[in-house]
């Protein structure tokens, strides 16, 4: 089994830092993310969306604006951006080898994560932001669903504190200046640095790019080493809940959504298998045999400490959610009896790995996704291994989760 993870070599900076290297000599570009293991989970409640906002900030004070970025960046081909997660915050570009400013564009990420002061532009970005959390939430009313359907389903961790990194309007209010200085101040520094390069650039030379670029950026300063510890509750049930942002009306669409929280324990593969057999149960009750949903399905997945399964149909007539909600409800807690189906999808699962799509840039991604959450990049094998691990009493680990009382149900009206 061909596997592009178990080719990453770690070095290390002349300071320590971690760079993760696929080297690929006949790819002609080079993919560069610069990794910070602080995220939205480093936010405080009244503050949440802060890490976000100092992002955007230090794209701002970056010395080039969005428009004059994707100019530099796209003019070779490439492109540049940041992101903001729960776990960690990224910032990256994607240049020919060759380009003549490759150094250039390392040393303007270096200085711009770490030197830059993130003085100017704060009453811009923080419209910005307003409209990227009213393009999320077209409503207050849908916004504050939201945000307390997280607040529930979360509840004991720093999840619970808004609905996206990016906060909430009312926690927006309530950043300064100052508050992106000292939050810039204490986490940006390369105690919780490390850096993802895939493609066709000699690993020796890429590291001898970096640390010419962090020697300028740290010449002669001090450290900060430490690294702030994450809240790791988990919380194993959730209360029943429904919110509705509108009157009911028969002439109305609904979304009806069952969220079932299960401990991070739980192996990831015994989701995902779990997931897509719900997804095939759901879409043959809801769409098949009673023709109520074309969008309706299921899927599993993890946020750090914290796992769950999602069922749903989206743009159901209002007059019939409660017969949808007794459907899914149904398709969740008979998922135990479908040990024939569990194992078929463990197959199909298996299979996949044949068919895997090892496109540089989708390697990339996916490590610099793993780096993030777990710290670590995880190996084709290590994954296979999971899968191979899962037997029909395995989905017996869930029962405990499945029953009503665990389900969080929101119904949304439009």
């Amino acid at each position: 089994m061909y596997d592009p993870y178990a080719e990453f070599q770690v070095h290390h900076l002349e300071g320590g830092t971690p760079v993760y290297i696929l080297y690929r000599p006949d790819c002609a570009f080079a993919h560069v993310d610069f990794i910070l293991s602080v995220g939205a989970h480093h936010d405080s409640a009244p503050d949440a969306g802060l890490a976000h906002f100092v992002e955007h900030m230090v794209c701002a004070n970056s010395g080039l604006d969005l428009a004059a970025s994707k100019k530099f960046f796209g003019s070779a081909g490439g492109y540049s951006g940041a992101a903001t997660y729960h776990s960690g915050t990224r910032y990256g570009f994607k240049l020919p080898i060759h380009h003549p400013r490759f150094d250039e564009a390392v040393a303007y990420w270096v200085q711009a994560i770490f030197r830059n002061r993130l003085s100017n532009y704060f009453e811009r970005e923080m419209s910005v932001i307003e409209s990227e959390i009213k393009r999320k939430y077209p409503s207050v009313a849908q916004m504050n669903m939201k945000t307390e359907s997280t607040a529930l389903n979360f509840r004991g961790t720093s999840w619970a504190w808004a609905p996206s990194p990016a906060g909430t309007l009312e926690t927006l209010c309530n950043l300064s200046p100052k508050k992106v200085e000292e939050f810039h101040h204490r986490y940006y520094n390369l105690a919780h640095l490390s850096i993802v390069c895939v493609g066709g650039i000699d690993p020796h030379v890429l590291l001898q790019k970096l640390n010419t670029a962090f020697v300028g950026c740290f010449f002669g300063e001090l450290i900060d080493t430490t690294v702030p510890v994450v809240e790791r509750v988990v919380p194993l049930e959730v209360e029943f809940a429904e919110y509705q942002l509108s009157i009911a009306d028969p002439l109305h669409r609904s979304s009806v959504n069952c969220t079932t929280l299960l401990p991070g324990t739980i192996p990831a593969a015994l989701i995902n298998v779990a997931g897509a057999v719900l997804s095939e149960a759901v879409v043959h009750e809801v769409r098949d045999i009673h023709g109520l949903a074309y969008n309706a399905g299921a899927q599993g997945g993890s946020r750090g400490s914290v796992c769950g399964i999602d069922v749903g149909a989206q743009d159901v007539p209002t007059d019939k959610v409660p017969h949808v909600v007794d459907m899914l409800t149904a398709c969740i807690q008979k998922l135990p009896t479908q040990v024939e189906q569990f194992m078929e999808q463990r197959e199909y699962e298996l299979l996949r790995f044949d068919m895997y799509d090892t496109t540089l840039g989708k390697v990339h991604e996916a490590a610099c996704e793993e780096l993030i959450r777990y710290g670590r990049i995880i190996t084709r094998v290590e994954e296979y291994a999971q899968f191979t691990l899962l037997e029909q009493k395995s989905v017996e680990i869930l029962m405990p989760y499945l029953a009503s009382p665990n389900l969080l149900t929101l119904v949304t009206h439009r």
